[in-house]
């Protein structure tokens, strides 16, 4: 049985359409790079908006992102060894795969024409070596942004004792998870990020004792009133270097309160029923997995078309970078599952390009800046 069948159909397309929205959310925070690669002190305006959106709001979405997974994980996972052989192996062929494949695919770019700009050089390569950069075992993969599957794939690992703990003491475990969260310094154990596992752990508590995610008013209203406030917080915290300890704290806050606030806006009508997003929606691991060296490439040809020198020129660049990435990534991953089905399916996990997808909704992919 799909893991689509386990779920209420509304749950489904609310994923869905999510799954493209935070994929917006991850190249807008990665096309940030284009303002602080031409102009190296942006005016206040600028670097408002870009600490507003790049390093509070889009901080939510790996969380959302990893939340979602383990939903999925927990409704459709089977806790026999053979399942969890079976999983393992399904797990390396649809993320493990796409995942070796782009880190390894852009080491041998680098390799054979010296650099990826914004990404690394030769330099990179002899420094952290090529088993790091590609399996991104010490340190961060060199596409970055697949950290989260690094990450997820470490989830997945480990997925019995989550799946333990979801089932005896959920609510206890997932305190004692976000405690050690905020405990740890900087949130890592070693090159692991600990937001990876209280937001995954967070999705298997959610689908064993709260399957259905239809929240109260009050958790609405909370949410709804206490996340803006702490995105706020979180802006002029970073713009004033704020107390640090502080903001780490708040911003931890904000990224558990804003689950419930996001998760909210996915269910309303403009949204949650949203054709397009829909039809869409299944290129989004294809976009996650292309996006960040299109953009790097779109960066670098920048210089020679319009070079940011303010406020607006710096969002025309920001905004207009992000649109073009998108587009681009997905008229590929549409031309390619139409034309060349297999390459598609080599290159995004094996995932159906089809509408509103089919089992490849079984992992979320995401992810914006860790931090």
């Amino acid at each position: 049985m799909s893991t689509r069948t386990r779920i209420d159909p509304d749950i489904s397309r609310r994923f869905d359409v999510l799954k493209l929205l935070l994929m917006v959310g991850v190249v807008l925070a990665h096309a940030e790079r284009v303002i602080h690669a031409y102009l190296p002190d942006p005016p206040l305006s600028l670097r408002i908006v870009t600490t507003f959106l790049d390093y509070n709001l889009f901080q939510e979405v790996p969380s959302l992102f990893f939340a979602m997974s383990g939903y999925l994980f927990f409704v459709s996972f089977t806790p026999t060894p053979s399942a969890y052989v079976r999983m393992l192996g399904k797990k390396m062929r649809s993320i493990g795969l796409p995942y070796l494949f782009f880190n390894l695919l852009s080491v041998a770019i680098i390799l054979t024409f010296d650099k990826i700009p914004y990404i690394g050089d030769f330099r990179t390569v002899q420094e952290r070596g090529i088993w790091t950069l590609v399996t991104g075992i010490g340190g961060l993969p060199i596409i970055a942004p697949l950290w989260f599957l690094r990450d997820l794939l470490v989830m997945f690992l480990v997925s019995p004792i989550f799946c333990f703990l979801a089932r005896r003491i959920p609510v206890t475990s997932l305190i004692l998870l976000c405690l050690t969260w905020n405990l740890l310094p900087g949130g890592y154990v070693g090159w692991l990020t600990f937001r990876s596992v209280v937001f995954f752990h967070l999705g298997l508590v959610l689908a064993a004792i709260w399957p259905s995610l239809r929240m109260g008013r009050g958790l609405i209203l909370f949410s709804l009133s206490v996340y803006p406030a702490l995105l706020v917080f979180g802006t002029f915290a970073l713009i004033t270097k704020f107390d640090p300890v502080v903001t780490y704290y708040a911003h931890n806050a904000g990224l558990i309160i804003g689950v419930p606030c996001i998760w909210w806006l996915s269910g309303t009508a403009p949204l949650r029923n949203n054709q397009r997003l829909l039809a869409l929606s299944p290129y989004s691991f294809f976009l996650y997995l292309v996006h960040e060296p299109t953009l790097s490439y779109l960066i670098y040809l920048t210089r020679f078309v319009l070079l940011p020198t303010g406020f607006f020129t710096g969002i025309l660049l920001y905004v207009g970078l992000t649109a073009l990435t998108i587009a681009l990534a997905l008229v590929a991953g549409i031309l390619l599952a139409r034309h060349v089905p297999r390459v598609y399916g080599f290159l995004a996990g094996a995932r159906a390009p089809v509408r509103q997808g089919g089992d490849a909704v079984a992992t979320a992919t995401p992810s914006g800046r860790v931090g």
